[in-house]
């Protein structure tokens, strides 16, 4: 006998693959996922992301040592979260995985360039209480990069002006 369609509701899937643990110091929210994030069980985590960030939290630990596989939902949803906390003057510090397979992908998409890791809990909490520095991520890139166009297309006029005006020169010595 084949299994209705009711058995297989994507959040209870989704649960069972990848459990979310949520914990609080102080001001701090402290997310621990364990086990599976691909696109089927981060739909549950991308809605609980939104409500915490609907409610004003903006300092998050996100405790990824115990998540055994990622894709490219998972990459982009983790991503996506920290921008929107730095969006917000927030601040997120995550542990990182153990499992190699994830470290492996994190270290090919370059993850550390974007997402800020701490080796231990107390660390990564030290880390979210401490004074709002400059981190060397996407965040800054993402503030130099409107400027940087507009830096070059200012410099450009600059030489067409400075261009013309010796092609003006001769021609009126031409003439």
């Amino acid at each position: 006998m084949i299994p209705s369609h009711r058995n297989y509701k994507g959040s209870v899937f989704s649960e069972q693959r990848l459990r979310i643990h949520f914990d609080r110091r102080e001001d701090i929210v402290i997310i621990r996922l364990d086990g599976e994030m691909d696109i089927y069980s981060t739909r549950n985590l991308k809605t609980k992301f939104d409500r915490i960030l609907k409610a004003g939290v903006t300092r998050f630990v996100l405790d990824l040592k115990n998540v055994k596989y990622v894709d490219s939902t998972a990459l982009g949803l983790l991503l996506g979260f920290t921008l929107d906390v730095r969006q917000r003057e927030g601040c997120v510090r995550c542990l990182a995985p153990e499992h190699q397979e994830v470290v492996k992908v994190f270290d090919r998409v370059r993850m550390k360039d974007v997402i800020m890791f701490a080796d231990t809990l107390e660390a990564a909490i030290e880390e979210v209480n401490a004074p709002a520095e400059s981190p060397p991520d996407a965040s800054q890139a993402e503030k130099q990069s409107p400027t940087a166009p507009e830096k070059k297309g200012e410099e450009q006029p600059e030489p067409e002006s400075e261009s013309p005006s010796p092609q003006e020169n001769p021609e009126e010595k031409k003439e």
